[in-house]
C-alpha cells in the first residue's frame, strides 16, 4: 500500500479574500470538496492518505472524520506556518511505505498514478509536468535591456505538483523551515539524483474564487474531464 500525503496546511491567501475564511482544500466545486477530487483520484489505487493539516486544522480533521469514516487516512496537524518541505518532516515518522506520493491539496489534473509509478527508479523523483501554451506576446530581456520581443504563440513548463518520492527525499530537507519548491528542489538538481518528468495534458489550479468558478464551468460539462 503506497502512502500519499497531501499538503492542506496553507492559510490560501489569494483565495480566502472574503470576510469568511476557509480551509482551501474544502472549498466546494460542484458540490464536492478540491479535496476529496483528489482522494478520488489516488483512491482506486488502494493508497493510505496523510492529510497535512494547519490552517483551520480543526475543521479539515472534522471533515475526514464525518465523510470518510471507513478510509484508511490519517490527519496530521503540521504547524500553522510550517513550509511545505517542514511539512513533510514532521509527517516522516507516520510514512509506511518507502515509495510515496505527495500533492498539495488545490489542483487537479489527469496525472495517472500507475503509469508515474513505473517512471520511479532508486536514483529519481518524480515530478509532473504541464505544458502551458500562452496566447500573448513574450518579451525577453536581460539586466539592462530587451533582447527579444516574440508575438507568436509561446509556451512554459509548469510544475503541476503531483510527486512521487522515496524516502531519500529526506536527505535533502535540512529543516522545518524549509520549502520543497525552492530549498529542496534546488539541492536535489546538484545532487546525484534526478527529476524524472511526468507529462498531464490537463491541469488547473485553484488558487482564487474565479480559478473556481471556472473550474466548475470545465467540469460541469464534463465530469470526467480529468480522468
Amino acid at each position: 500500500m503506497i502512502d500519499v500525503l497531501i499538503l492542506c496546511g496553507g492559510y490560501g491567501t489569494r483565495f480566502n479574500v472574503r470576510k469568511k475564511k476557509i480551509n482551501k482544500p474544502l472549498v466546494l466545486v460542484n458540490n464536492k470538496t478540491i479535496l476529496e477530487h483528489i482522494l478520488r483520484k489516488y483512491d482506486e489505487n488502494n493508497c493510505r492518505f496523510l492529510i497535512l493539516g494547519g490552517y483551520k486544522f480543526k475543521d479539515l480533521k472534522k471533515y475526514i472524520f464525518e465523510n470518510f469514516k471507513n478510509k484508511n487516512i490519517l490527519v496530521l496537524n503540521t504547524g500553522l506556518k510550517t513550509p511545505t518541505a517542514g511539512r513533510l518532516l514532521k509527517a516522516k515518522k507516520f510514512i509506511k511505505s518507502d515509495v510515496f506520493c505527495v500533492t498539495y491539496g488545490d489542483s487537479l489534473a489527469n496525472y495517472n498514478f500507475t503509469k508515474a509509478m513505473k517512471l520511479k527508479k532508486s536514483n529519481n523523483f518524480i515530478i509532473s509536468v504541464y505544458k502551458k501554451f500562452s496566447l500573448y506576446g513574450v518579451i525577453k530581456k536581460n539586466s539592462t535591456k530587451i533582447t527579444n520581443i516574440e508575438e507568436k504563440k509561446s509556451f512554459n513548463y509548469i510544475n503541476a505538483g503531483f510527486y512521487t518520492f522515496d524516502k531519500n527525499i529526506f536527505k535533502f530537507i535540512k529543516s522545518k523551515k524549509d520549502k520543497l519548491e525552492v530549498d529542496v528542489f534546488r539541492r536535489v538538481l546538484k545532487s546525484k539524483y534526478k527529476f524524472k518528468e511526468f507529462y498531464v495534458s490537463k491541469w488547473f489550479p485553484m488558487d482564487t474564487p474565479g480559478n473556481k468558478i471556472d473550474l466548475e464551468i470545465l467540469l460541469k460539462k464534463n465530469k470526467n474531464y480529468f480522468e
